[in-house]
């Protein structure tokens, strides 16, 4: 039972962003952007895209919209306002994924 309740919260926690950032630099609208993700005890750095990959994909606009992934605005922080707008507003397309695990957490 303990398996499964484990199992249970990881699922749950690793939607529910609890901290946003972004990488920045002075970029044209038409390139990628980096962005963390934190999401209890992972941390996601994500390369996305403007443009669709060719096999299809989502958008994080399109995650965040249908609750793939949770901000939480009251609780967490989001560290860039502006950044954050952006992404809502805009489709970015993850391109590629790091994910590291803080063990203590």
């Amino acid at each position: 039972i303990w398996w499964y309740h484990c199992f249970l919260r990881d699922h749950l926690v690793a939607r529910h962003i609890t901290r946003i950032s972004a990488e920045r630099s002075e970029r044209s609208p038409d390139e990628t952007r980096v962005i963390h993700l934190e999401t209890g005890p992972w941390s996601r750095r994500l390369l996305l895209s403007p443009e669709a990959p060719d096999a299809g994909g989502v958008s994080l606009r399109q995650m965040l919209a249908t609750g793939v992934f949770q901000v939480d605005r009251e609780r967490g922080t989001v560290l860039d306002d502006e950044a954050f707008q952006e992404l809502s507003q805009r489709d970015f397309y993850p391109i590629s994924e790091e994910l590291s695990t803080d063990d203590a957490a």
